[in-house]
Parts: C-alpha cells; structure tokens; sequence
C-alpha cells in the first residue's frame, strides 16, 4: 500500500501487512484526527470467505515509527468504502463502535456513505416498482434516528444508464450527488444529479483514453494549493 500526495507528487510505502495465508483479503482506510492533527491508516484482514474474521491493524503517520499494531474488535466484515468526519472514520474508527440502521434500511454493496453538512449520510439506488434515489441521515447516533427521503429519478435516467454502468461516488457541498463509470469506457463522463431540480450535468474528462476499460476510482473535495505550484 501506498499513500500519494498528488499535490506535492510525494509518496510513502507503508510496511508490508503480514497475512496469515494466501486468501487473507486485506481493505484499508485513510482518516485524519483533527485534534491531534494525525493521519492513520486502518487495515481490515479476514478471510476470502467474508464471514471468516482475521484482524484489524491501525497505522499512525506522524510518529515516524510507521508500525502496524493490532487492536480489538467485534468480526465484521466491511461493505463499503469509509468517510472521515470530523476525526470519526465511518464505518468506523480506532475505537470501534456500532451504529444500528433502521428496520427499513435495506443497505446493500452499493450503498454510499457521505458527510452531509456534518452528519452521516448514505445513498442507494433502489429499483423497484420504478428507479428512485434512497437518501438516509444519521439524525441521532445515540438513539440511532435515521430519516429518510426518497427521489423518484427523471426519464433521463435511463438513457444514461444504457450508456453506462454508474455508481454513486458522493455528494459535494453544494448538495449534488456525483455519479462515475465503473471502468473507462470512451468518452469518459462524471455526472453531477442536482437534487432540488433533479437535473443531470456532465463533465467530460479527457487524457484517460490510454486507460480504456480499467477499474476506475472518483474522489470528491480535491482542492489544489496553489501555494505549491
């Protein structure tokens, strides 16, 4: 594993995972602890069957030791890619802890976790009786309150979905749900999903043609410092 600063070009490798055999499935996560202004790096291990728990280990960057130690944990096995908000790593953090979902919530694979305005959220495509846009907040963590609203999507939909397989990436700041192609396909498309409008944008991204039909990876909230350039 290696974290690149695409500002600065810098990279770090990070010391090897030791695996117990050849079908230990590694997942890692990034996080940043505000207050104690440190970056760390938490690695799930489990089984190649999803049900079979290894361990989880936690890397912290700023001390210059860049060791791998080991901490307690309940086995489960994580679905989802995690956000940080404000020094908590969702799905989870160092101090591992649980937040039930509501009776309703059906989450599956393909669920999104995202910051709104603070809080945590999630996104699902549902297609049921019609295709719609599940919306949950974590309203309470304590008392686990979820609500829930439910966007029935246009028409336009779905001659974009004939065009290409899209997933949900996030939501920016301004409330518009950004949807990417699984794997480059020519001509590549980010597609912005305007809430309150329910209108569709898309932005071509150009140069990648040499990446045609790889596993593609979309982050949100990258700001360039042009105090470096």
């Amino acid at each position: 594993m290696v974290i690149y600063n695409p500002v600065t070009g810098e990279s770090l490798p990070l010391p090897k995972v030791e695996l117990k055999s050849v079908n230990t499935v590694t997942r890692p996560y990034l996080g940043y602890d505000p207050i104690d202004k440190q970056l760390k790096v938490l690695c799930i291990k489990f089984g190649g069957i999803p049900d079979i728990f290894v361990d989880h280990q936690v890397l912290t960057l700023n001390n210059g030791k860049h060791l791998w130690r080991t901490i307690q944990c309940k086995p489960h096995y994580p679905k989802s890619n995690g956000i940080c908000i404000d020094g908590v790593l969702y799905y989870t953090s160092e101090k591992f802890s649980f937040i039930d979902i509501d009776g309703c919530m059906l989450m599956t694979h393909s669920c999104t976790l995202i910051n709104y305005k603070g809080k945590l959220g999630a996104l699902q495509f549902t297609f049921l009786c019609q295709r719609q846009l599940e919306f949950w907040i974590l309203e309470d963590a304590e008392k686990y309150i979820w609500s829930k609203d439910i966007y029935i999507l246009p028409s336009l939909w779905d001659n974009i979905v004939q065009r290409a397989e899209l997933f949900i990436v996030g939501m920016t700041g301004r409330g518009e749900v950004v949807l990417s192609q699984y794997c480059l396909v020519e001509p590549c498309y980010i597609y912005y999903f305007n809430l309150e409008s329910w209108s569709f944008t898309r932005v071509q991204i150009q140069g990648l043609e040499v990446f045609k039909r790889t596993r593609v990876y979309t982050s949100l909230d990258y700001a360039e410092n042009l105090k470096l350039m």
